[in-house]
């Protein structure tokens, strides 16, 4: 009787392809489960660079009064303010007669008893749709200003700034009486800042 072989490379039956029902529910509960672990991490994770993009917006901004200051020997003023819809800040030259109000959209947000209105230089508005909130903390005045000649801010009060959000922790910003600056983080969430000390 003679036997037949077959070579190696010779065609077999083929295994049956693709996923059962079954097997197709698990990888989707597998990846549901994945995905709920993932996106609360990745939206903290943004709100954290948020908080850090606004802390160091701030702290350039501060600089850059100083800046402006020495340039033009001039006084020139941070105001902060806040309401429902957002955090806000403007930097502008000062004078006595003016009023600078980061909450009004229209232009110019600063205005004057005088003629000419004062120098605004910047303003900066985070709305509170991006969950990140930044103000002054109580014991800090809502406005410091910086002499024209010295340069050195003319509130006794240091400013002390807080940049928060509600899961990306909270940043303190913080300046002594030459005007220098320190970012620490409150809630130890962004690694980008030295923990506050307690």
């Amino acid at each position: 009787m003679a036997m037949t072989r077959h070579h190696p490379w010779s065609k077999r039956p083929s295994a049956q392809l693709g996923l059962t029902f079954i097997e197709l529910m698990i990888a989707l509960a597998i990846a549901g489960v994945l995905v709920a672990i993932a996106v609360p991490s990745m939206y903290e994770f943004i709100i954290r660079k948020r908080v850090q993009g606004a802390t160091d917006e701030l702290m350039g901004d501060l600089r850059l009064m100083r800046s402006i200051q020495m340039t033009n020997n001039r006084r020139v003023s941070i105001t902060f303010s806040q309401n429902a819809e957002m955090s806000c800040y403007v930097i502008h030259a000062y004078s006595y007669f003016d009023s600078c109000e980061c909450l009004n959209t229209l232009s110019p947000v600063c205005t004057s008893g005088l003629s000419v209105p004062p120098e605004e230089y910047k303003t900066v508005r985070l709305l509170a749709s991006n969950k990140v909130d930044l103000r002054p903390e109580v014991s800090s005045p809502s406005q410091v200003t910086l002499h024209a000649i010295t340069g050195m801010p003319m509130s006794t009060q240091p400013l002390s700034v807080a940049v928060t959000a509600p899961q990306g922790g909270s940043v303190k910003v913080s300046t002594n009486g030459a005007w220098q600056l320190k970012a620490c983080s409150v809630s130890k969430h962004n690694s980008a800042y030295a923990a506050c000390p307690p």
